[in-house]
């Protein structure tokens, strides 16, 4: 308690210091004006960062000759709700259930805030770094040192010493060569990079959420398509054993039939095995427990809408990929390490001015004669050091000539991508009028086929056959209508929409 008392007299007096300490402390304020304007004309060494520039081609080559208007940004912006162009309200609630609360989510924008901090904290290195402290007690001395302290007259020496100090230590770095400020430029361009990896981050849950929808909507009419047809086996199944029993059937009809009904009642135990896995994987992308059950997914439902695309697209569109961004942020961060390696290069300049006060008595704590104190400039100059500096600068410039040739590379592999859904689209609106023309003409030789079968015209296998050929014809259709609308949902992807919701 009483090192407490002290203190804050300490505190309570530090503002009443006496004029002949000011006097002698004038010289550094004098300093610190002398300093300023070397500090404020700082110059910052190293490239600058500029936008790398690439040369794109006017549009994607495969809308050439469609002779529709190139779209302006406002309508390539309105792309960015992709996911209502499927018209469909539950997987418009899913994303913005996936939005609220995915964890994933969660993590990479606490990453934004870190890189924000890590900032924060680079830039500190501005201003003056000062701590303050005190200390005090009692002190004995030992007294079998010879001269270890001066005799007054022929007093003996006095071995119980009682101290107290307070102290004020800083330190200030001039950012002469812009060391600190290259520094903080790498950490701000960081920023930027985690904030593209979060727009990725975005992207990849949402489409990841979509695809796994449609596929559930898909695995649910794939099922019920699978469980009619094996409805009508098992019938058929049935009246050709009491066919055989009553002696008219034979043992391959039989055989054939329950091997039909047999396959196809497996295949319903793994539709069901991948609708419950489709369930688990939109529960976990929407923040959910696996096993969540939603009367919403529950319900079988048709194949979301596949939305028409834009025909004709600016190529310039790819500037929007959150990887081709974070490409771009990746470069400027290295040529930022450039300049601060150039500036490891250059003297570094610092002021340590310190205050430290010491006294046997309160009263005498405060006295002129009680102060010590330093005020100086420090300058750590780069004599030698075997090239290990000038090694770190050429490392510095090899990483930004690398991270320039990811960034041109990302925008090529940006570019494909494009290409490619663009082509795929148009083979799969082919493909699927085809299966739909092929799922039209094989009902009609089903049903056919039943009428003749009824009247007795042909036999039970002949029936299954072409019973097998419309359930078969059916799925397919249903995988290419599942096929084209991943497609749109990559295309969305592809382009960079949806990550700015």
């Amino acid at each position: 308690m009483p090192l407490v008392k002290k203190f804050l007299s300490i505190v309570m007096m530090l503002s009443d210091i006496e004029a002949d300490w000011i006097k002698y402390t004038r010289i550094s304020f004098r300093a610190v004006a002398f300093l300023v304007p070397p500090m404020l004309g700082a110059c910052t060494l190293g490239p600058t960062v500029t936008p790398e520039h690439i040369s794109l081609p006017d549009r994607f080559q495969t809308y050439a000759g469609t002779g529709v208007n190139r779209p302006k940004d406002a309508g390539i912006q309105s792309l960015n709700r992709w996911w209502q162009a499927f018209s469909d309200p539950v997987l418009n609630g899913l994303i913005e259930q996936a939005l609220g609360h995915n964890y994933d989510l969660q993590s990479a924008a606490q990453n934004v805030l870190l890189a924000r901090a890590v900032r924060d904290e680079t830039a500190s290195a501005w201003w003056p770094q000062i701590d303050a402290g005190m200390s005090g007690g009692d002190v004995r001395l030992s007294k079998v040192i010879d001269n270890h302290m001066p005799r007054v007259f022929a007093q003996p020496r006095r071995i119980d010493v009682s101290t107290l100090s307070y102290s004020l230590q800083a330190r200030w770095q001039i950012d002469l060569f812009g060391r600190i400020r290259r520094r903080v430029e790498q950490k701000e361009h960081g920023i930027d990079l985690m904030l593209e990896d979060r727009h990725a981050v975005t992207l990849t849950v949402l489409s990841e959420l979509a695809r796994a929808y449609v596929r559930l909507r898909g695995a649910q009419r794939r099922l019920a398509i699978v469980e009619r047809y094996v409805g009508i086996v098992r019938h058929q199944a049935e009246r050709t054993r009491r066919l055989y029993e009553q002696g008219v059937g034979t043992t391959l009809q039989t055989a054939q039939v329950q091997a039909d009904l047999d396959l196809h009642t497996a295949r319903i135990a793994v539709l069901r095995n991948e609708i419950a896995r489709l369930h688990h994987a939109i529960n976990i992308l929407t923040g959910a427990m696996p096993g969540t059950m939603r009367p919403d997914l529950m319900r079988a439902s048709a194949t979301p809408k596949t939305p028409d695309l834009p025909r004709e697209l600016p190529s310039r569109v790819v500037a929007r990929r959150p990887d081709i961004r974070a490409a771009q942020q990746a470069y400027q961060v290295a040529l930022a390490g450039v300049g601060a390696s150039v500036a490891d290069l250059y003297p570094d300049f610092t002021i340590p001015p310190t205050f430290d006060p010491s006294a046997s008595s309160l009263y005498q704590l405060f006295d002129a004669q009680a102060s010590s104190w330093s005020f100086m400039l420090r300058a750590a100059i780069p004599v030698m050091n075997g090239g290990a500096l000038t090694a770190h600068v050429h490392a510095a410039q090899a990483q930004a000539e690398a991270s320039r040739r990811v960034y041109h590379q990302s925008v090529l592999n940006g570019l494909r991508e494009v290409q490619d859904l663009i082509v795929a689209r148009q083979n799969h609106d082919r493909h699927l009028r085809l299966l739909h023309h092929a799922t039209g003409s094989s009902h009609r030789a089903s049903e056919q086929s039943r009428r003749l079968y009824e009247a007795g015209l042909t036999d039970i296998l002949s029936f299954l056959d072409a019973q097998r050929v419309a359930v078969s014809a059916e799925e397919q259709e249903v995988e290419g209508e599942i096929a084209r609308a991943i497609t749109a949902i990559d295309f969305f992807v592809a382009i960079g929409a949806g990550w700015d919701v």
